[in-house]
């Protein structure tokens, strides 16, 4: 996506890689990222919004009333 709103294709990539930074230097690690791994993430970050969202959905705790408030009559035959 462009500054301006409008959006391009994503070139062809041929190579990504992660950059693991150490005391002693720094570490290249290919990284697969085919359509698959992005169709995962993607189930991923909708998971975490879910999780996060979920904590929102319960209510206060319900009271339990201290008196019944039905009585027990007797009724007449019929």
């Amino acid at each position: 996506m462009l500054p301006d709103g409008s959006e391009i294709e994503m070139p062809h990539v041929e190579l990504t890689i992660a950059v693991h930074l150490t005391a002693d230097g720094y570490s290249a690690i290919p990284l697969e990222t085919g359509p698959d791994v992005y169709r995962d993430f993607l189930f991923i970050k909708e998971v975490a919004r879910i999780v996060e969202d979920s904590k929102f959905l319960r209510g206060d705790p319900l009271i339990p009333p201290r008196t019944a408030r039905y009585a027990i009559t007797k009724v007449d035959d019929l």
